[in-house]
C-alpha cells in the first residue's frame, strides 16, 4: 500500500511538472556588431505576464532604472544595473527576438530590435553599451514582418530621447 501511494505521488508530480514548468531565461545568439566576429550581446534579465498596452522603454541612466523598478505591474529582480556598460530595454506585451547593430556613420548608430507581440507579457533585456559610442543612437522596433512599430532617437551627449513613430 505505501508503495502504491508513492508511485501515485510520483506520477502526479511528473504530470504537474510538465504542465507548470517555468521557462528558463534565454539569451538569443548575438549578432554581428561593428567588426566582423564581434558579437553584440543582450541577455534576458527577467520576463513575466502583464496587462498593459504594447510599449517600449529604453533605460540609459540609474534614475530611469529606479523609475522602472517602481512600476507596480513589473516584478523585476534586484538586478545590479550599470549605466556605464549596458542599456536596459523593456518591452511590454512583446518579446524581444533579436537585436542588431548597424553603424550608419561616425555620428549615428542604428539598433534594430525584432519583437514578437505577446499579450500579457513583458521582456527586459540588457544590451551591451560598448558598440553604441556614437553621439546619436536610433532604435527601430520592428515586428516579425519587418514593419516599424516604434522608433526612438537617443542623443548620448545631451542624454535626451525623442520618440518619432508609434504604431
Amino acid at each position: 500500500m505505501p508503495l502504491a501511494f508513492l508511485l501515485a505521488l510520483l506520477f502526479s508530480l511528473s504530470v504537474y511538472d510538465n504542465f507548470f514548468r517555468l521557462q528558463p531565461a534565454d539569451a538569443p545568439m548575438g549578432t554581428t556588431g561593428f567588426d566582423a566576429g564581434e558579437d553584440f550581446v543582450f541577455v534576458t534579465a527577467t520576463r513575466g505576464e502583464i496587462d498593459a498596452p504594447e510599449s517600449f522603454m529604453l533605460v540609459y541612466s540609474q534614475e530611469k532604472w529606479d523609475e522602472l523598478q517602481k512600476k507596480p505591474e513589473l516584478d523585476l529582480p534586484d538586478y545590479p544595473f550599470n549605466e556605464n556598460y549596458e542599456v536596459a530595454l523593456c518591452a511590454i506585451n512583446s518579446k524581444v527576438k533579436d537585436v542588431e547593430v548597424q553603424p550608419e556613420s561616425e555620428q549615428v548608430t542604428k539598433v534594430n530590435v525584432k519583437v514578437d507581440s505577446k499579450s500579457h507579457h513583458y521582456h527586459l533585456v540588457m544590451v551591451n553599451r560598448e558598440n553604441m559610442d556614437t553621439p546619436e543612437v536610433h532604435w527601430n522596433f520592428k515586428d516579425q514582418q519587418g514593419e516599424l512599430i516604434y522608433q526612438e532617437k537617443y542623443d548620448m551627449e545631451t542624454e535626451t530621447e525623442t520618440e518619432t513613430k508609434e504604431k
